[in-house]
């Protein structure tokens, strides 16, 4: 078994930080995760940085003081010649275009977790997404995800990590998808996306 990890701060930690020690100083300590995750990165240890902004409503400050957060991750992301992976709220995220501009990263790098397909960002749909067979017969370039979380009280949210693999053999079954596709899906793009190199067994 082969894994590349991604390694970074939730966004979500926003919120739990700066109630113990202020909106400035929690932005400060997740830029230095992000610095440490970076390190990994370069140590050839991590793939690739996570990082983002709370897909929920936040106050202006708060979102604010996250893109900051966000922008040094696609900073990170420039300097070390390494994917991003966003964690942020649904729809497309044009901002971050722009963002990814000024940072230096190619917007191919910018993963979009749990995208949809509007986005100008590098779409990891979830495995379940109704319209992959579509894009996938367009020729779109985009990965499949779970969206695993190993919480007991949330035991299979939001789909467990073999429904990758399933989902992927019922198009490929019912032929919705090509083999072709189903390469494009799971080594091309992640291979030029996080610089890694996926090959046959």
């Amino acid at each position: 078994l082969v894994v590349y990890p991604v390694l970074g701060v939730h966004p979500a930690e926003i919120n739990r930080l700066s109630e113990r020690m202020g909106l400035e100083e929690a932005a400060r300590v997740m830029m230095a995760g992000l610095d440490l995750a970076a390190c990994y990165v370069e140590e050839g240890e991590a793939v690739a940085l996570k990082s983002g902004r709370p897909h929920y409503e936040v106050p202006p400050e708060v979102l604010a003081a996250s893109n900051a957060v966000l922008s040094h991750a696609l900073e990170l992301g420039a300097d070390y010649n390494c994917a991003v992976q966003l964690h942020a709220e649904s729809g497309p995220c044009t901002d971050v275009v722009d963002m990814a501009g000024r940072a230096g990263i190619p917007v191919e790098r910018v993963v979009k977790h749990f995208a949809t397909p509007d986005t100008p960002l590098m779409p990891s749909l979830i495995a379940r997404h109704e319209e992959i067979p579509a894009l996938a017969r367009a020729g779109r370039h985009f990965t499949m995800e779970s969206d695993y979380m190993d919480e007991n009280a949330r035991p299979g949210a939001v789909i467990g990590p073999k429904s990758v693999p399933r989902f992927t053999r019922r198009y490929l079954d019912e032929g919705l998808i090509t083999e072709e596709d189903a390469w494009r899906i799971h080594a091309a793009t992640p291979s030029r996306t996080y610089g890694v190199d996926i090959t046959p067994p």
